[in-house]
């Protein structure tokens, strides 16, 4: 019957279908497979399920044999979908049902759809790297996926950059960023910007927290400071999030206190503060 709609009538047909619906209309003709696949399909139909109950990405581990994969469930439905990535044991982040992980050394990373089970291979890094900060975003100006890759070398910070539609990795300009990098937080996606909360030297006389920032459409990296009084704390005392749709610290009580509250920064071209008790 599908040979007598129009094409724009099909997709939307599917685009109202819910996710546990899609992966089998996958099956049903090549043409309905592409479609499916294709990013624009997927960026529709993730728009439309943006007030669904929410999907859960956990990771599973069998000690013995050390095997192990990742699942996405809903507990509101039946849905449910599974890869098995057992060396790729690092979340970097998802966006638009996209799962970016990378293994241990951060040398190989991943994109996967575990909803249509699809996934890409990055290609191998330009060289080899140890130590460095990985983050994942979307370029919407150029409907792209990217990876960026961020390290330090004597004399300041380098950077890689892998676009999805390039499939490749290239050298970006980051040498008017100065820094020198310690330790790296979790990136954080939010408002077309990578962000990741920093330890680095102070001209190689002091400790300093910073938030790195990264233009993913642009293709620029900026520095944020953060409050003096938080400079000074372990980086696992922290935590970067967004809160009212406003970039974010958390300072995480200590855990031998008996202290239940927790102070929350938000930055509002500067920072303001204040306590939440949890």
């Amino acid at each position: 019957m599908c040979e007598f709609l129009p094409e724009a009538v099909v997709e939307e047909i599917l685009l109202r279908l819910p996710l546990e619906s899609i992966g089998k209309c996958m099956s049903v003709c090549k043409s309905w497979n592409i479609m499916i696949k294709s990013h624009s399909f997927i960026s529709s139909h993730l728009q439309r399920s943006l007030l669904s109950p929410p999907f859960f990405l956990g990771r599973y581990l069998h000690v013995p044999t050390n095997d192990g994969y990742y699942s996405i469930c809903s507990p509101y439905t039946r849905y449910s979908a599974s890869v098995n990535f057992t060396r790729y044991s690092n979340f970097v982040g998802a966006l638009n049902g996209v799962v970016c992980l990378s293994c241990d050394s951060e040398s190989d990373v991943i994109l996967c759809n575990p909803f249509i089970d699809r996934h890409v291979q990055l290609p191998k890094q330009l060289f080899p790297i140890y130590r460095s900060c990985l983050g994942f975003g979307f370029d919407s100006k150029n409907d792209d996926f990217k990876v960026v890759r961020v390290y330090y070398e004597i004399g300041g910070i380098m950077a890689q950059l892998y676009s999805l539609k390039e499939h490749a990795w290239r050298f970006i300009d980051s040498s008017y960023i100065k820094l020198t990098v310690n330790d790296c937080h979790e990136q954080l996606f939010f408002n077309g910007n990578v962000y990741w909360l920093l330890c680095h030297d102070d001209r190689y006389t002091r400790m300093e927290h910073c938030i790195l920032m990264f233009n993913v459409a642009e293709e620029k990296f900026n520095k944020i400071e953060v409050p003096q009084q938080l400079s000074v704390l372990y980086l696992s005392k922290l935590g970067i999030t967004v809160i009212d749709d406003c970039l974010s610290l958390i300072e995480y009580p200590d855990k031998f206190m008996d202290n239940t509250n927790c102070d929350i920064w938000m930055w509002r071209e500067s920072w303001t503060s204040g306590t939440h008790r949890y």
